[in-house]
């Protein structure tokens, strides 16, 4: 029996990439959308801001400290029940629920800090994505780490929402003064290379993935528990998340970008170290 096309595919088919790894950057797909227009009357960011910071302070706590208290985030929670709490409590969409859960294993892999705080600073609306009001949103993020001085870490996102559903969160770009929002399509989009090491992937291709990775990724092995993972998965979100800062003397410098592969359960399918610039995917087990 052949295999079932994978929904990430699926979409993949929708937004295609008609080329191969050395296409010119002429001919290559728009990385990104340019916001439309502001709605009017221009919307409230009370709640978005709200939902955001709830959002991030919860996975925070829950799994980059060693005991603070949560308040949606039940105790022992995974990554994937944490996200599904926060979905239900906080109106997520698919998009956001899958940043909640790239951003617990994130979080889990960082090394326990004793305390984390988020805030959210500002909030203006920039435009809108896909009907939806876009809101710009300035997070101050404070780590305190045992032995370390406390550290404040000033990120960006862009969060859209429909009446009280919080439908994307993204890290806030721009593209010659205007504030977009990453395709998901073309080598030049963080999430989009991804999506081709995924398709590479499906079609066992794995002398294209191998370059793709820089020769990081060439262990068949673990490349086909891989495409087994996505495979069983119905639905394979792509997100970029801003990582929490590393502990202070960590030697590992941190990719340009970091994307997640999540399953529509909310599992964690997989780590990737973008870097746009180099054209190069670097696959990293979550297990």
């Amino acid at each position: 029996m052949p295999r079932s096309t994978p929904s990430w595919r699926r979409l993949g088919a929708v937004m295609s990439l008609t080329a191969s790894l050395g296409l010119a950057a002429a001919c290559a797909p728009a990385p990104v959308h340019v916001l439309d227009p502001a709605p009017e009357p221009v919307p409230g960011t009370g709640t978005v801001s709200a939902d955001v910071q709830a959002l991030l302070t919860e996975v925070a706590r829950a799994f980059g400290t060693e005991a603070a208290a949560t308040d949606i985030v039940s105790a022992g929670a995974g990554p994937a029940i944490a996200a599904s709490e926060l979905a239900d409590a906080l109106e997520l969409g698919d998009q956001p629920t899958a940043v909640a859960a790239a951003l617990a294993h994130a979080w889990s892999a960082s090394g326990g800090a004793r305390q984390v705080s988020v805030e959210v600073l500002t909030a203006e609306v920039v435009g809108a994505y896909r009907g939806d009001p876009v809101a710009r949103l300035q997070v101050d993020l404070e780590v305190n780490r045992a032995g370390e001085p406390s550290r404040v870490t000033t990120i960006e996102y862009l969060a859209a929402w429909d009446g009280g559903e919080l439908t994307l969160l993204v890290p806030a770009q721009d593209d010659r003064g205007r504030p977009v929002v990453d395709s998901g399509t073309g080598l030049d989009s963080a999430t989009g290379a991804t999506r081709r090491f995924l398709q590479l992937l499906d079609d066992g291709n794995w002398a294209a993935i191998a370059e793709l990775s820089g020769a990081e990724n060439t262990d068949r092995t673990e490349l086909e528990v891989l495409r087994s993972v996505v495979e069983d998965a119905a639905r394979i979100e792509i997100v970029e998340i801003v990582p929490p800062p590393p502990a202070e003397g960590t030697a590992e410098a941190q990719a340009p970008h970091v994307v997640y592969a999540i399953a529509g359960t909310h599992q964690v399918v997989g780590r990737f170290a973008v870097s746009v610039d180099e054209r190069d995917v670097v696959y990293e087990r979550t297990d």
